[in-house]
């Protein structure tokens, strides 16, 4: 059900990338390794912006950005 949740947070059509912070707010009671498990099973993709920040996006909404 996890997966599920963030598969849908992430497909927000104004926000193809989130925070971890973000998510992590919106996905609560996960230690931060677990919950990017989670990410990562849900089909997401770790980047860093500009700043270092870590976020995440869904692989099929990114496919630009992973080159």
């Amino acid at each position: 059900m996890a997966e599920e949740t963030i598969s849908e947070l992430l497909l927000h059509q104004r926000w193809p990338l989130r925070s971890f912070a973000k998510i992590k707010h919106h996905i609560g009671g996960f230690a931060d390794d677990e919950l990017r498990q989670l990410l990562v099973r849900a089909g997401a993709v770790r980047f860093k912006d500009d700043n270092g920040e870590e976020m995440w996006g869904l692989r099929v909404r990114n496919q630009d950005r992973l080159n």
